[in-house]
């Protein structure tokens, strides 16, 4: 009889283990966020690749790219006090100055797409505000792909229009 109580007991703790470890979709999805924008430095040049999609990861390194070429070009001009194209603010949030806290609102995944609802804050500012991140699955891990910003704070629409902006030169 002990033999098969013992099995019960490691049975049991098999499984609570097994539950402990296994994270839900909706938690990964949202610890990717939690970590991105508990990290993220306001810089979408020094952003973390492994919290991005690799689209997106490619969107920034081209803005990178055609910055770095026009100060070069400016650089050695005829007229180097010109402004040469910049990125200029938060690319990750509605608010050009950033955030300084944020509150995870709400999560939807549907299939390997996930919206995640989040609440930021400015205090400086006295701003908040809502902005809806997306993320995709990639070789099984959540990804940040865009970030849909609130229209009445930002002149963009999305991460990825205000990289592509900078990218096709509008």
């Amino acid at each position: 009889m002990k033999s098969k109580r013992h099995v019960k007991l490691l049975f049991a703790l098999f499984c609570t283990l097994l539950l402990v470890n296994c994270s839900s979709p909706e938690s990964k999805v949202t610890q990717v966020v939690n970590k991105f924008y508990s990290e993220y430095e306001h810089n979408f040049r020094i952003v973390n690749k492994q919290y991005v999609s690799d689209h997106l990861y490619e969107l920034i390194l081209k803005a990178k790219e055609i910055e770095d070429e026009d100060a070069m070009l400016i650089k050695n001009s005829a007229f180097p006090t010109d402004k040469p194209l910049l990125i200029e603010g938060d690319v990750f949030t509605s608010l050009h100055e950033g955030h300084t806290s944020f509150t995870i609102k709400k999560t939807t995944i549907t299939g390997n797409k996930a919206t995640v609802i989040v609440e930021f804050k400015n205090k400086k500012y006295n701003q908040t505000w809502e902005d809806e991140v997306r993320l995709v699955n990639e070789k099984s891990k959540w990804k940040i792909d865009d970030v849909i910003f609130k229209k009445e704070i930002s002149s963009f629409g999305s991460t990825q229009q205000c990289l592509n902006q900078i990218i096709n030169h509008e």
